[in-house]
């Protein structure tokens, strides 16, 4: 009876909204209701959701709220009040230090010596992307979120390999008159061949989100086959955006996995996937190696703009944004810098050389703890895509899974915490037994 009465309400006021202010702004807003409360009923359904918006949903499908928020970020943003309350009750040292540099960064912001936005893009992108992963990891267990990251992204390779070969992308030509389809929405070439791409509207930024499953795979609670031939799957597709960074990537996360996850990861899974790897390596590096060889001139360039980019660190200033840089229409230069192709050296020129070098302390323990067998999978992943970080910045989508990674890795150290409350012991996944499981 309360359900059709309250049915019945909502029938009168869409009816009644309607007529005031017509049709489309009424359905969209209702859509819009409706999509809040059901990502907020299943935490395992929003994780999928969360994660199907940023390998699916291409970057310049998104809104204008007092700035740019792709399709991805308006999810997190969706999920993120009933994600910030668990990350407050449940929170530990990553979430304070989240909730810190939010402020902080809010605070340059306010005070004029950062761009509004730089600021917008870290709080209405990348700091909500890391509570929905810390919070969802939580409430839908470890071992479902390495599970939906190895089944997402094996998609996502058999995707890129299947664009590559059929010369076509499914995104390209999508809101072309957008700005942020006018700034990345043109595919790269290599050797005169065009890079996969996908969603991620860039061959880079897909090639290290790719890599970064690479750890979620090898612990996922598939059998051992299925995992060597995800992760075979996932080294052809990298190979198809003929990424270097994204390759370095690859075979990192592939080797820090199996040494750091010793005792999880069982010797059958690693035998196999190491034969997979080998042979799928046999395969594919001449191929790439030839086109690498044919764009010999454009990768010289490549390298030299990069240390171009270390001559311009004396102009970084401590606080706020880096001398020189000048943004218009969301177009920089720097110096007649036109690209910054380093996570850590754009985050100090967007906010200071002081918060680049905490993150870049922050990266180096993480790399730490899993050469010292103590990174979960997550952390293993964010440690095998450091160095792609120095030549790469935070871009489209790959800023937002970072940031996500992040929060999960949060939760995996809150979860590995010694607890005496059963209840919690029940209702969330152990990471240490879940990789155990995952060698079954």
């Amino acid at each position: 009876m309360t359900a059709m009465v309250v049915g019945a309400a909502a029938f009168v006021a869409f009816v009644g909204l309607s007529l005031h202010f017509g049709l489309p702004i009424i359905a969209a807003g209702f859509l819009g209701l409706a999509a809040f409360v059901l990502l907020n009923l299943s935490p395992k359904f929003s994780l999928c959701v969360f994660l199907c918006a940023i390998c699916f949903l291409p970057y310049w499908w998104g809104v204008d709220v007092f700035g740019y928020v792709p399709a991805a970020a308006l999810v997190a943003l969706m999920v993120l009040p009933g994600s910030f309350v668990r990350a407050l009750r449940n929170g530990n040292y990553a979430v304070v230090s989240v909730l810190a540099l939010s402020a902080f960064v809010a605070l340059l912001v306010l005070l004029g010596v950062t761009l509004p936005g730089h600021g917008f893009i870290l709080l209405a992108q990348w700091v909500p992307a890391f509570f929905v992963g810390f919070a969802l990891t939580q409430q839908a267990g470890y071992a479902f979120v390495r599970d939906a990251v190895a089944v997402i992204f094996c998609l996502v390779a058999v995707f890129a390999i299947g664009e590559y070969f059929a010369g076509w992308n499914p995104y390209s030509g999508t809101a072309p008159l957008t700005e942020q389809y006018l700034k990345i929405g043109t595919l790269q070439n290599r050797g005169g061949i065009t890079r996969s791409e996908w969603s991620f509207a860039h061959s880079i930024a897909l090639a290290n989100s790719l890599a970064l499953a690479i750890p979620m795979v090898l612990t996922s609670r598939f059998r051992p086959a299925i995992q060597a031939i995800a992760t075979a799957l996932i080294f052809v597709a990298i190979s198809t955006t003929f990424s270097r960074s994204g390759l370095i990537t690859a075979g990192l996360a592939l080797a820090l996995t199996l040494w750091a996850s010793h005792g999880k990861v069982s010797s059958r899974t690693r035998t196999t996937v190491a034969m997979g790897v080998v042979v799928t390596a046999a395969i594919a590096l001449p191929w790439v190696e030839g086109v690498y060889n044919a764009a010999s001139e454009e990768t010289a360039r490549s390298a030299n703009h990069r240390l171009r980019l270390l001559e311009l660190v004396p102009y970084l200033e401590g606080f706020g944004t880096a001398r020189g840089y000048h943004e218009k229409a969301g177009v920089f230069e720097w110096f007649g810098v036109i690209s910054i192709d380093n996570a850590f050296l754009r985050l100090a020129v967007n906010f200071g050389w002081v918060l680049g070098a905490l993150f870049l302390l922050s990266a180096a323990w993480i790399v730490f703890r899993a050469v010292n067998r103590k990174g979960s999978p997550a952390e293993i992943a964010l440690a095998s895509v450091v160095p792609a970080l120095l030549t790469v910045a935070l871009i489209t989508q790959f800023g937002i899974l970072v940031w996500f990674y992040m929060g999960v890795a949060a939760a995996a150290v809150r979860i590995a915490k010694p607890r005496t409350d059963e209840s919690e012991l029940e209702s969330v996944d152990d990471p240490t037994l879940v990789g155990q499981k995952g060698t079954n």
